[in-house]
């Protein structure tokens, strides 16, 4: 009997033992399925509120207009910056009746041949023995280069046929020689000005955009601050070089002299002084293109002011 009852022992607390062990499985599986399963639950709403923030951070009216500020400036810079750097400030054409009427006119025996579709008159001098051919180009001219207002396929095809010429001119060429004539060095100073003065400018707009990212980046008003002032700094600088080109330009429309670079560019140009009249010197795309960037980086200066104000009375934060 005792045998049996000690066989019987271990039978009963396996069987127990068996299924606390199944129980408590169960349990422990229960609990991690429900934990799992809440936590799955709380990320949805976790994104609803982080979504919830951001939609209230943009909606700042403070920030909002920080947004159009960074997109005015942005504007400011590529538009001036382009007027700057393009070369359709000045552009000088020749009147096609009106070079006909010197042509017929005139004691001199000269005959005129309209080349690439009627945009380049020739003039042929009849000479004893020798013909003088002279290219009445027309010219485009910014603030660094001038170059003959051409494609580069037409000038290929002008070079064919035995022009030697250049088809541009850098203003500061450095092999270039010092006009002598009293006038034609005032123009020359004037150049080099105009061209200091839009390098100035230039370089105020780039260093514009690091002073500026820093200041909101990193939440300092006077940062931003200084940005509002070095944008009015670089519309002043680009409103000399706009006047230095008006000056010039008005004082060559009495008398229709061309710009002393234009002279070193086509050497042609002083001997078709009988087509002076003909000339047709305006003022070209870049220069409009240029005073339009400078009335944008005026509104973008103000911007930046105002938002330096508004930092330290209501502080922008874009941190959710």
């Amino acid at each position: 009997m005792n045998s049996v009852h000690n066989n019987n022992r271990p039978t009963t607390s396996s069987g127990a033992g068996a299924y606390g062990a199944c129980g408590g499985g169960g349990l422990l599986g229960g609990s991690r399925g429900t934990s799992s399963s809440a936590h799955q639950a709380s990320r949805p709403q976790q994104n609803k509120i982080v979504k919830r923030k951001c939609i209230e951070v943009m909606c700042q009216p403070s920030v909002i207009f920080l947004g159009a500020t960074v997109v005015v400036t942005a504007v400011a810079t590529v538009i001036l910056s382009m007027g700057l750097t393009t070369r359709y400030w000045e552009q000088m054409v020749y009147d096609s009746e009106r070079v006909s009427e010197i042509v017929a006119d005139g004691n001199r025996s000269r005959a005129v041949q309209w080349l690439l579709d009627g945009r380049l008159p020739l003039i042929t001098y009849e000479r004893p023995g020798d013909n003088e051919l002279v290219y009445l180009f027309p010219i485009n001219s910014g603030v660094w280069i001038s170059c003959i207002d051409l494609e580069e396929f037409e000038f290929d095809k002008l070079s064919q046929a035995g022009y030697k010429g250049p088809r541009c001119m850098d203003h500061l060429n450095p092999d270039s020689q010092k006009p002598t004539d009293a006038r034609a060095a005032w123009q020359f100073r004037m150049q080099n000005l105009a061209i200091a003065c839009a390098m100035v400018c230039l370089i105020l707009l780039g260093s514009a955009i690091f002073v500026g990212l820093f200041g909101i980046f990193r939440t300092q008003i006077s940062a931003v601050l200084v940005t509002g002032v070095i944008y009015v700094l670089a519309a002043l600088f680009a409103i000399f070089t706009l006047a230095i080109v008006h000056v010039k330009h008005r004082n060559r429309l009495d008398d229709f002299e061309p710009l002393d670079v234009w002279t070193r560019l086509i050497p042609d140009l002083d001997r078709s002084d009988d087509f002076r009249t003909a000339r047709l010197i305006t003022l070209g795309w870049s220069l409009q293109l240029a005073w339009t960037g400078v009335g944008v980086c005026v509104l973008a200066s103000v911007m930046w002011m105002s938002v330096s104000k508004m930092m330290r009375y209501n502080p922008i934060s874009l941190v959710t």
